[in-house]
């Protein structure tokens, strides 16, 4: 599949609202997704169910997907984390997938390693680890931790780009 890989390699900051929709089904809008490519970083904040499909069909550089960020774990925020891990490794990502949350981030990207474990199995089986690299494929979850509610947190820099969380009031979610 052909992606555009060129918007990598451009200084300008891209931001694609990819889904805003909410808990319930909606067939005009996914669930809630941001992608972003800036210095030649392509990461998602949120991966609501059905955003991974119009990451693809909108051929955003999927095998460069280096990071996820997740703003709290309700599932319209998390739902494609599965997928969005899985197909980026399958279609060519190199390095694991770098997934960064609030305190419980661990709990959600282990649960989603062990529901993928079987397929990443069969995935390595079927294409071999010439085509794809079997390290790759285990997502590694960052936890973001915060001392007080006014701070903010440096979660990654990247070639002059700088990406920062902060806390939200999202009653009765926290952290959020």
């Amino acid at each position: 599949m052909a992606y555009n890989e060129k918007i990598l390699k451009d200084d300008n900051f891209r931001v694609f609202l990819i889904g805003s929709g909410g808990p319930f089904n909606n067939e005009e809008r996914v669930a809630s997704c941001i992608a972003v490519i800036a210095g030649g970083e392509f990461f998602l904040v949120d991966v609501g169910p059905g955003t991974y499909r119009i990451v693809d069909i909108m051929r955003l550089p999927i095998p460069h997907l280096s990071k996820i960020l997740l703003t709290h774990f309700h599932s319209d925020h998390i739902g494609d984390l599965g997928e969005a891990n899985m197909m980026s490794w399958a279609n060519g990502r190199t390095k694991a997938l770098e997934i960064y949350g609030p305190e419980g981030v661990e709990k959600v990207v282990n649960g989603f390693i062990m529901a993928y474990e079987q397929d990443t199995g069969y995935r390595i089986a079927h294409h071999g680890k010439d085509t794809i690299i079997p390290e790759a494929s285990t997502p590694i979850s960052k936890t973001i931790k915060f001392n007080d509610k006014n701070e903010k947190k440096l979660c990654f820099e990247a070639n002059g780009l700088k990406v920062y969380a902060f806390q939200v009031d999202h009653s009765p979610v926290r952290p959020a």
